[in-house]
């Protein structure tokens, strides 16, 4: 155990001078102990470590008391909102900040009407499978996308070995493919899907059991819409 240590453990207030390169005479001791040198300092101070816990203790509690407080109010919220006939509850994700945007889902929802929804891959993007809406091009490698949550590499256009041994009517398959993914990609990427803290329609963020939410009062009309397409097929 060391020396400061023991005086540690002694609950005995102390303090250190460094005395190394300081006069040894009366005056300049005393300068030097009125002064608020660098050259002395506490090594322990059991009344002021005693006040710095119970300060701590408090500031520790205090947060706590406003975190509690503040679950319990964005508790209520959540329930209040979820009952909501009017609002939208939008989970906020990694890089998912305006993935289900309701005026996206309305411009995606216009794509079931043509050509794109019977295309196997396209109609997944249309129905709300998760796509960042990137698209990685490689001159032999291909053309792919990376589909749902758990992100699985799917190809929009074949390596170019693969593409040397295609006919006609699947390198036209593939063609439309990747034009008509460019048309999904440009929905994705349109300007007035901005972010939603700057978006009009939404009204409110929480966080509820390690989640945030955005709270959104966009109209609900094309849900309805989207409802009775669905029943359709």
């Amino acid at each position: 155990m060391t020396k400061v240590q023991k005086i540690k453990k002694l609950n005995i207030a102390c303090i250190e001078i460094d005395l190394s390169k300081q006069l040894l005479d009366e005056v300049s001791l005393t300068s030097l102990f009125n002064s608020n040198s660098p050259l002395k300092y506490w090594i322990s101070d059991p009344r002021l470590d005693k006040e710095y816990k119970i300060e701590l203790e408090k500031e520790k509690n205090r947060i706590a008391n406003e975190i509690n407080v503040k679950n319990k109010e964005n508790e209520y919220k959540f329930n209040l909102y979820h009952n909501d006939k009017i609002i939208r509850l939008i989970e906020i994700q990694e890089q998912e900040v305006n993935f289900n945007c309701p005026k996206k889902e309305v411009a995606l929802n216009k794509l079931r009407n043509t050509h794109s929804y019977t295309n196997p891959i396209l109609k997944r993007i249309i129905d709300g499978e998760y796509w960042d809406g990137e698209t990685n091009v490689s001159l032999y490698n291909g053309n792919w996308i990376f589909l749902g949550k758990d992100k699985k590499k799917v190809f929009v256009e074949p390596p170019l070995y693969k593409q040397e041994k295609l006919n006609e009517e699947e390198i036209k398959f593939y063609q439309r493919q990747y034009v008509e993914l460019k048309e999904i990609q440009r929905i994705f990427n349109d300007s007035n899907f901005e972010e939603c803290n700057e978006c009009k329609y939404s009204v409110d963020y929480i966080e509820f059991n390690n989640k945030g939410y955005e709270v959104c009062q966009y109209p609900n009309e094309y849900i309805k819409v989207k409802d009775q397409y669905n029943l359709l097929f």
